[in-house]
């Protein structure tokens, strides 16, 4: 039998060794072909604007609730409002062009008409608003569609469509 030659001696490591790539993190697969698409996630709604099933929106069970005053901006409340003859009033001279209510048991007051209520009842999961409304030069019959998204945030549109409705937050009494 012939001898077996001894193994080759390994080659001796150089001075310098590159250091191992830096493990980069990588996304899963695609799903295979059978499987169903998922959905790419929607960027967040703005500020305002969000869905109502997310924010767990209810219509008020009357607008006894709503009494008070409301504005778009919290930080704007003392600004339009002051309190006058044990009720509450827009401060002079009013901004008629301010996203504000005044809310009343038969009437809400808004920078620059006066609504009296006809009648509010449920419709839709909101609370549906009808009132005679006089301006300095209009009288109009309108109807607004509200919700509430918690106790101290309300939403109103004219459509009762939630992507065009106007938030208003609750001033503290």
């Amino acid at each position: 039998p012939s001898p077996t030659a001894p193994p080759a001696p390994a080659p001796a490591p150089s001075p310098v060794t590159p250091s191992a790539p830096p493990s980069v993190a990588q996304e899963p697969p695609p799903p295979p072909a059978s499987a169903p698409l998922a959905e790419a996630p929607l960027p967040p709604p703005a500020p305002g604007r969000e869905a109502p099933e997310a924010q767990g929106e209810y219509a008020p069970k009357s607008l006894a609730q709503l009494v008070g005053t409301w504005a778009y901006y919290a930080e704007d409340c003392e600004r339009l409002f002051e309190r006058r003859g044990g009720g509450w009033a827009y401060r002079q001279p009013v901004d008629k062009f301010a996203q504000a209510a005044i809310v009343e048991p038969k009437r809400i007051l808004l920078p620059s008409a006066t609504c009296q209520v006809a009648g509010a009842s449920e419709a839709g999961g909101a609370l549906k608003v009808s009132a005679e409304c006089a301006d300095s030069i209009t009288y109009t019959t309108r109807s607004v569609m509200i919700v509430l998204r918690s106790p101290t945030e309300l939403a109103y549109s004219a459509t009762g469509d939630p992507v065009l409705a106007t938030t208003l937050k609750k001033c503290a009494p």
